[in-house]
């Protein structure tokens, strides 16, 4: 098993985890317990992974930072208006 199939299966892992604890939170709180799985596998796979896969993982980390901007906008947006 190749470690991109590895780090693939760890994020289907949390994504049922981070699905099983916010069930009842909302779609929020799920997104950004996917974007904290994905900061951490980043982190702990940092030194021994190819840059191609790097590159794949930066690009979801840009895209759920983008997803928790616009929540945290739309939030805010909620308590001032």
């Amino acid at each position: 098993m190749q470690l991109s199939e590895k780090i693939a299966l760890a994020m289907g892992i949390w994504v049922v985890f981070a699905l099983v604890l916010a069930m009842n939170a909302g779609i929020e709180v799920f997104l950004t317990l996917i974007l904290i799985g994905v900061l951490i596998i980043r982190e702990l796979t940092d030194s021994f992974t190819p840059v191609r896969t790097k590159e794949r993982i930066d690009f979801f980390i840009y895209t759920f930072l983008i997803v928790f901007a616009i929540i945290v906008v739309r939030r805010v947006w909620e308590i001032l208006g």
